[in-house]
């Protein structure tokens, strides 16, 4: 298996990973626990998971450390990658309906495509290209339901929710490159969870009291959905395109909708299996394997190529 093809799995993996937050935070909500303790417990928790695997594979307390620059780099990701998105999905989910608030954040496929392309000079292959639209039309065919605005500023919210998850990408696609992507996910949870819990604190009897009723959701949530997925997300993404991880990350919403189906009950329309399957075909034609290089040099140059060699 070569690198690509790893990273395409890895992405692929960690999508599936995501997909059980809704099952396991619907079960949470019900037992009386609010998003934003859900998110923080789920955060902190799974940072002491992470960190707890990191010290027992590398024998040392000391590779949790990954220097002065990165460290603080790490916990803003998680501030601004994890904890400011939360908050901004949630604050758009209070004013317009779900669907539109899905719609909105999954905006993030083309942002990130597009802010690629304008700062890091990515080219993304012309015969790829069908992928993101095909994607994004799939996405709207699965959560065609209601599309209501409540008040107009939670579409607002909605796509600061995909910017700061744009950027999340395409920071963490660049500069953690090389990093240690289980020790870099340790202090992206930790940073999260802490803005989070101390955003989200009322009292001792509250924590307590959460913890003693949702214990099993928190922890499988922060197993599968933090430690697991974010881990293989940022694996992925060292050895993906940032266009590419954010496509192959649409996993996540297939998985909600198949879990719905198959554990709660949910019953899925003709437009909606169409629109699974719009998804799930945008990720199979960007796990393509690609020819060689040609998909990153620009067209002009290669038809100036194929004429000197007179392939015509």
């Amino acid at each position: 298996m070569n690198v690509r093809t790893l990273g395409i799995v890895e992405i692929l993996l960690s999508g599936l990973f995501f997909g059980f937050l809704g099952l396991f935070g619907k079960r949470a909500f019900e037992k009386d626990i609010t998003p934003a303790e859900f998110l923080a417990f789920r955060y902190l928790i799974a940072s002491v998971m992470m960190g707890t695997i990191v010290v027992f594979k590398e024998r040392s307390s000391s590779a949790l450390w990954l220097g002065r620059k990165t460290v603080p780099l790490c916990l803003m990701l998680g501030i601004v990658g994890y904890a400011v998105f939360s908050g901004f999905y949630f604050l758009a989910l209070e004013r317009i309906s779900a669907s539109m608030t899905v719609i909105l954040l999954y905006t993030y496929p083309v942002l990130v495509a597009a802010g690629g392309v304008v700062f890091f000079r990515d080219r993304i292959p012309m015969a790829k290209l069908p992928a993101l639209p095909m994607a994004f039309g799939g996405l709207m065919c699965l959560v065609w339901t209601d599309f209501q605005v409540g008040q107009p500023i939670g579409l607002i919210f909605g796509l600061l929710a995909a910017v700061f998850y744009t950027i999340y990408i395409l920071v963490s696609s660049r500069w953690l490159q090389n990093v240690n992507a289980m020790a870099s996910t340790f202090w992206i949870q930790l940073g999260a969870g802490t803005v989070l819990f101390f955003g989200s604190y009322s009292s001792i009897d509250r924590t307590i009291g959460i913890l003693s009723r949702g214990w099993l959701e928190i922890l499988l949530i922060a197993f599968f959905c933090s430690v697991l997925a974010m881990w293989l997300f940022l694996s992925g993404l060292s050895k993906v395109k940032s266009w590419e991880a954010s496509l192959l990350s649409m996993a996540e919403p297939i998985t909600g909708v198949a879990l719905g189906v198959l554990v709660l009950g949910d019953r899925m329309s003709v437009l909606q299996w169409f629109g699974a399957g719009l998804v799930l075909l945008s990720l199979a034609l960007v796990s393509l394997p690609q020819r060689g290089d040609q998909g990153g040099i620009p067209f002009g140059q290669r038809l100036r190529a194929r004429l000197k060699r007179r392939e015509f």
